[in-house]
Parts: structure tokens; sequence; C-alpha cells
């Protein structure tokens, strides 16, 4: 019997779009204008085709494990605790990064003053983590749910949102 998947490509698609061409990063692409389509389509061709070619293999191969069984199996024990290490501890630095621009930016909602209050940004970090942390143990049909709203949501609709006031400026 098949085991049915809970992540569709749609959904990964999401997730990727989410990550990787959000509303934060527009500003820093508006720099480079039409060229920043350029990079994306590079970035696409030499890093997100193959290891996304890659990962589909591994998994066929072996489905039921994960980025250590995959890098062991090729690599051995060492570089296979390394790969996932690594994993760990761009997280151990991520997800402070991140929730700390978020809190300070939610922070200008209320009072901008709480953007610099240590007390207000570690309560939001730790709220929002914990938060993201119980409902990803609700399963993966949630958490991509989840990650579809976002992407449509905060990257989306505020991007077509900015390319029609853009049309309406040039046409005004």
């Amino acid at each position: 019997m098949k085991k049915a998947r809970n992540l569709r490509v749609f959904t990964l698609t999401m997730i990727n779009i989410a990550a990787i061409c959000n509303i934060k990063n527009f500003p820093l692409s508006a720099l480079y204008g039409l060229s920043t389509l350029f990079f994306y389509g590079l970035a696409a061709l030499i890093y997100f085709i193959p290891i996304s070619l890659v990962s589909a293999e591994l998994a066929t191969a072996w489905p039921e494990r994960g980025v250590y069984t995959w890098v062991k199996e090729a690599l051995g024990n060492r570089i296979g605790f390394l790969a996932v290490w690594l994993q760990w501890i761009e997280n151990v630095i991520w997800y402070p990064t991140i929730l700390s621009f978020i809190a300070a930016t939610l922070a200008y909602v209320f009072n901008p003053l709480y953007a610099e209050n240590t007390v207000y940004v570690l309560i939001t970090i730790l709220t929002s983590f914990w938060l993201m942390t119980l409902l990803n143990l609700l399963g993966m049909k949630v958490s991509g749910w989840i990650s579809v709203m976002a992407a449509f949501l905060g990257t989306i609709i505020p991007g077509a949102c900015i390319i029609l006031m853009g049309v309406f400026w040039i046409a005004s």
C-alpha cells in the first residue's frame, strides 16, 4: 500500500518562496533592478535544481531517512555527523536572528521603544519559537498549510500590491 504524501510540490514551492523571496529582501533586490532576475535564475540553475534532484534521488533510495543517512552512506559517519551538525548550528544562528528582526519590526506596530527593550524582544522570540514548535508538532499538513499561508500573506500578496502600485504610478 502506497503511503500518502503530506507535502506536495506546491507546498514545497511555497515554503521555498517564503524562505527565499520574502518581502524583507525586496529593498535589497530593488537596488539591483532587473539583474536580480538573472541572479535568481542563476541560483535556480546551479543550486536549487541540482540540489532538488539530488535530494529526490536520495529520498527515493532511503525514504524513511534524512540527511544524516544520505551523507553517511555516501561519505561515512564523520561527514554524516558534520552534515547534521551544520544543519543544527545554522538554525542556532538563524532563528534568534530572524526572530529578533520580527520582534523589532512588530514593536513598531505598538510602540517603537519596544524594539530596543531586551525583555520585550526576548519574550517575543521565545513565544514565537515555542508557538511555532507546538504548531509543527501537529504534523506536516498543519506545518505545510502555515507555510503556504505565510508565503501568500507575506510574499505573494504584498509583492503583487507593490507591482500594481508601481504600474499605477507609471501609468499616472
